[in-house]
């Protein structure tokens, strides 16, 4: 079966044999095989994330079209929330590249974005850099949490540069309630003591003075 020799082509590493079965079974690759609307392609492209193929992931990319990008798996996520969680920046490049919208497609299960995954999985490289592209992410406001998971997240991890944009950006974002039943002013009381240097003491003070404006309008 081509799909089967697909998929053990990419658990193994073996590009050449990928390359092989995708330009001569092309049809059949990327026929839909499951409820989900996954394709053998698609199914094969979490399988090399997962297996931190990094050129299959390129060589699978190519061979599909944007919109696949976007089906989730049976656990609600995309193959760039899988790349986001395990951290593998070409994969993320790679797949952002083919598609930019996918920064904005939300895991199916908890509705978080791939940033908010990012620091909710500790990968805090990961979510800097995904930051850098926040111009592409839709509205982080406070209506479906994202916005407020992100900057509490960002003040436990001790990302102040972070937090601060976020609040200078979005000043509500203080008062929002994230995943966690948490708001970011709670989460600078909670932290504000572990943080006595003077920077980071100016940096409590900007955020404190930002959430006494917030509050008074």
């Amino acid at each position: 079966m081509a799909i089967e020799g697909l998929y053990k082509a990419v658990r193994d590493g073996d590009l050449n044999k990928t390359r092989e079965i995708l330009n001569s079974r092309s049809e059949e690759c990327n026929m839909i095989i499951t409820d989900g609307n996954e394709t053998a392609l698609h199914i094969a492209l979490h399988i090399a994330v997962a297996n931190g193929r990094v050129n299959i992931v390129k060589e699978l990319v190519d061979h599909m079209l944007s919109d696949s990008l976007e089906i989730h798996d049976s656990n609600g996520h995309t193959a760039l929330i899988r790349a986001v969680v395990f951290g593998n920046k070409p994969m993320v490049d790679c797949m952002l590249e083919k598609s930019p919208g996918l920064i904005s497609i939300r895991s199916s299960r908890g509705n978080n974005l791939p940033i908010v995954m990012a620091i909710d999985f500790g990968q805090i490289e990961m979510m800097r850099h995904l930051f850098k592209a926040k111009d592409s992410i839709p509205d982080l406001e406070i209506q479906d949490h994202n916005g407020a998971t992100l900057l509490t997240c960002a003040i436990y991890a001790g990302t102040l540069d972070i937090a601060w944009k976020l609040i200078q950006q979005r000043p509500h974002l203080a008062l929002a309630i994230d995943n966690y039943g948490e708001s970011g002013i709670l989460a600078l009381a909670s932290v504000r003591q572990s943080f006595p240097s003077g920077r980071q003491l100016g940096f409590w003070k900007q955020c404190i003075y930002s959430c006494i404006t917030t509050l008074s309008f």
